[in-house]
């Protein structure tokens, strides 16, 4: 069976038969034909916007070029002439403004600033060092008015400078997106610009990422939604930056950090990585591997919350191994002999030579007959084609429920879709799969993928001639660890 949305291994292609693909040409044109659409709607809706009228006072939102355009009430301005009144405020800005006007009549700023290297500018004449409002001016020369700013703004000692080279020889103050470290600062903390520095947090409150900290300031400052910044230490202050924020498997972390994953909260330290406490969020995935083996580097998916912790997820993959939150009735015990794994309906046990044993918890959660019943037809609609179903525990956890997941199925394969909503809702007991009039196995595609922890089951060999024909096999599963169950053990 196959659960991956995105591909799939049949039994095809495991005898050598290669099946037929798709004609690409026609798709091609198709996409071709879309994305001039999509291109000339969205030249329509920009030119569109240019003729808009929005109405005076227009906050503009740029940062360190914030501010009001206020002229008489109701005066309307056109985009055009919102852009040309920012470029006669700040002239500085010109061929590196990017204006956005929004909806509610305010106008975004994205500022594209381009290094100068100090070296290459010809030290002459009166040169002024201005973001924003804020300005310093030397007669002396570039060096000087440089060490002016650093010394009156020394959170941007060491930053780069786009060079406007105009009467006044302007130098513009900025820094360039690098890759951070992502962790929790002491609130309260500064952030923001010279001359428009807002504190936040509280001394009651405890520490928050960085990224929480940009969500609070862009409430006020729209254009820094979702944009990274730069950490100053010795000033103890945020400057925001309008670079997008990304997180990746390369990404920096400051330990210590949870992780969320497999139904429990991990918390991993320095001591996990040889004093190291700085790591990166593969080195997180690694280290969770060698606990829990299903979250191997092909199969998982690393994000980093914006609260500071990482969630592991399994990638819905050939058999659809998931994640669920932390729950009641989830609990893991390791000690010298192996670990432990309690779950609502039953205990597996996983000892430390690789033999699996699972028990349910009660002869009261045997699973009805009826339900076997109910299984056996819906595979037996169509046995020329894979069918997926699922096993929950009902919500007061005394019984179980059936669920038939969005598939894709065909002869020798069947795709499904995890209801991870559903999974954190419910308790999800069974993967079940068909195998329609094929043997009933578990193949290498099953053993490779069948790394959660539940209960598996699959049902083949079914007969147009004979509607009695069809075998079952039911096996426990733990981290790739199986032990195969007598059927009627497990069904009353």
């Amino acid at each position: 069976m196959n659960s991956d949305v995105n591909g799939q291994m049949s039994l095809l292609n495991l005898l050598g038969i290669e099946e037929d693909e798709p004609e690409k040409e026609e798709v091609t044109k198709k996409e071709e034909t879309k994305k001039k659409e999509e291109i000339k709607s969205a030249n329509s809706e920009k030119s569109n916007r240019k003729k808009l009228k929005y109405k005076c006072p227009i906050t503009v939102h740029g940062g360190p070029y914030s501010y009001i355009i206020e002229k008489d009430d109701d005066e309307e301005m056109s985009a055009v002439e919102v852009k040309n009144h920012i470029l006669k405020t700040f002239p500085e800005l010109k061929g590196i403004l990017s204006p956005n006007m929004q909806e509610d009549g305010s106008c975004i700023l994205h500022i594209s600033y381009h290094e100068t290297k100090l070296s290459q500018i010809k030290d002459q004449g009166i040169f002024t060092v201005k973001l924003g409002k804020t300005y310093v001016i030397s007669d002396i020369g570039m060096e000087d008015a440089v060490m002016k700013w650093n010394a009156k703004f020394p959170q941007y000692a060491g930053c780069k400078f786009h060079y406007v080279n105009g009467k006044e020889h302007i130098l513009i103050p900025f820094y360039d997106h690098e890759k951070t470290v992502l962790r929790t600062y002491q609130l309260p903390i500064n952030v923001g610009f010279p001359g428009m520095i807002e504190q936040i947090g509280s001394s009651e409150e405890d520490a928050v990422s960085g990224a929480e900290i940009m969500t609070r300031y862009s409430k006020k400052h729209p254009e820094f939604k979702d944009c990274t910044f730069r950490y100053v230490e010795n000033a103890n202050m945020i400057i925001p930056l309008y670079f997008k924020e990304h997180y990746d498997a390369d990404c920096m972390l400051k330990l210590p950090i949870k992780v969320a994953t497999g139904g429990y909260h991990i918390e991993f330290s320095a001591d996990d990585f040889n004093g190291n406490d700085i790591v990166t969020m593969e080195d997180i995935r690694k280290a969770l591997e060698k606990q829990y083996p299903e979250y191997s580097k092909e199969r998982t998916i690393m994000t980093y919350d914006k609260r500071h912790f990482v969630v592991a997820m399994l990638k819905s993959s050939e058999k659809g191994a998931t994640i669920v939150s932390c729950r009641d009735g989830f609990h893991r015990e390791v000690t010298e002999n192996g670990v432990t794994e309690y779950r609502p309906y039953g205990k597996f046990e996983l000892t430390g030579n690789n033999q699996l044993a699972f028990s349910l918890n009660t002869d009261q959660l045997k699973i009805p007959k009826k339900l076997l019943s109910d299984i056996i037809d819906r595979f037996r609609m169509d046995i020329h084609k894979e069918c997926a179903l699922q096993l929950f525990m009902t919500k007061d956890e005394k019984g179980y429920w059936l669920y038939e997941p969005k598939q894709r199925a065909v002869l020798n394969a069947v795709t499904f879709e995890r209801n991870y909503n559903l999974e954190e809702e419910y308790v999800l007991v069974m993967d079940i799969h068909s195998h329609g009039t094929l043997p009933t196995f578990f193949s290498d595609i099953d053993n490779q993928d069948e790394k959660g922890i539940r209960l598996y089951m699959v049902v083949g060999d079914f007969s147009e001639s004979d509607s009695n024909s069809f075998n079952i096999k039911l096996r426990a599963g733990m981290n790739g660890v199986f032990q195969d169950l007598p059927v009627e053990d497990f069904f009353a």
